[in-house]
């Protein structure tokens, strides 16, 4: 008759079985919940438990029902509406009265096995309310034949308040689907602008952080070769840290450059002056060698006097011994 069994539903990687929008499912759940909630209590209790214990078909209130289940059907646009219970082995769920044509290829007679060898159709919500009386609904699934659906179950009582079958129904969810590609659609291009607006703001923020400090570092680069003349300029225009780093460096770069202009002065004054040293030690040396040549030509002078000297006293001692 129909197929419960959830599958999931990717679109742009979600699982959307797990993830649709909680107000829309509540909304939908609750709508088609009230509904067979109102079918329940429209249904004779104990009339519905002799079907379940004898699956006669041709009890006249098998088909009271089954008129009344067609009716509800096409007004509010189900897509299967059905009673379920478990047969007298307590373990076997089977339809009991389906809210379709006999004439309808999936039509389901009375008594016919819910899950089979091949695929369980029980989802916990139907043995929630098979077993607890607690009506619900599942989550929205995608069949091939009917698009996406989603079911509902609401317990059927007994006069004597026992639990004796649910009335299920299919619900289609495609216009719910429409509605969350459009939102989904939505959401994802707001994400997508404000991730690309991010992006970009994040890069101007980089650019703008690391422009200013290639530039500095084309500044050290200058001053390590020499440069000391470079004129640092700030470019960001901004009293912030990179400003500040720039006023930095443009003191750093004049403080340098007076340091070093003051060192190359002293120098210069050094060597002018070692120079004057040396200009007056060649200028000493010089009237040194000249005293030296007075004092050895003076001695050289006072010798041959004295020579002559004594050579005239030898004179007149030789003139007195021969008078």
């Amino acid at each position: 008759m129909h197929n419960c069994a959830c599958c999931n539903w990717n679109y742009f990687g979600f699982d959307y079985c797990k993830q649709l929008p909680g107000h829309l499912k509540l909304k939908e759940g609750e709508k088609i919940l009230s509904v067979l909630e109102t079918v329940s209590a429209s249904i004779d209790g104990d009339k519905y438990e002799s079907l379940v214990e004898n699956l006669n078909d041709e009890d006249p209130y098998y088909e009271e029902l089954r008129q009344y289940l067609i009716k509800v059907k096409n007004t509010t646009g189900l897509r299967f509406l059905f009673t379920e219970s478990y047969l007298n082995d307590g373990k076997t769920t089977a339809y009991i009265v389906d809210g379709n044509e006999t004439n309808k290829e999936d039509f389901s007679p009375i008594g016919t096995s819910v899950n089979t060898e091949n695929e369980t159709i029980d989802t916990e919500e139907t043995i929630k309310a098979l077993t607890e009386g607690v009506g619900g609904y599942t989550d929205f699934y995608e069949t091939e034949e009917w698009g996406m659906l989603f079911s509902a179950f609401a317990p059927i009582y007994n006069s004597e308040g026992k639990i004796v079958g649910i009335v299920g129904a299919d619900a289609p969810a495609n216009d719910v689907k429409s509605m969350i590609d459009s939102i989904t659609f939505t959401v994802v291009s707001v994400i997508f602008l404000g991730f690309a607006a991010i992006t970009t703001l994040i890069a101007a923020l980089i650019s703008g952080i690391l422009r200013p400090i290639i530039k500095i570092k084309d500044y050290a680069l200058e001053i390590s070769n020499g440069n000391l003349s470079v004129n640092v300029e700030n470019s960001t225009k901004s009293n912030n840290e990179i400003s500040e780093i720039y006023s930095a460096f443009s003191v750093m770069i004049k403080n340098t450059a007076s340091i070093i202009n003051s060192i190359k002065d002293s120098v210069s004054k050094l060597l002018n002056f070692n120079s004057q040293l040396l200009e007056n030690a060649d200028a000493s040396s010089s009237a040194a060698q000249d005293v030296s040549a007075n004092i050895v030509e003076a001695a050289n002078s006072a010798s041959s006097q004295e020579k002559i000297l004594d050579e005239a006293v030898g004179n007149m001692d030789k003139n007195k011994r021969k008078t």
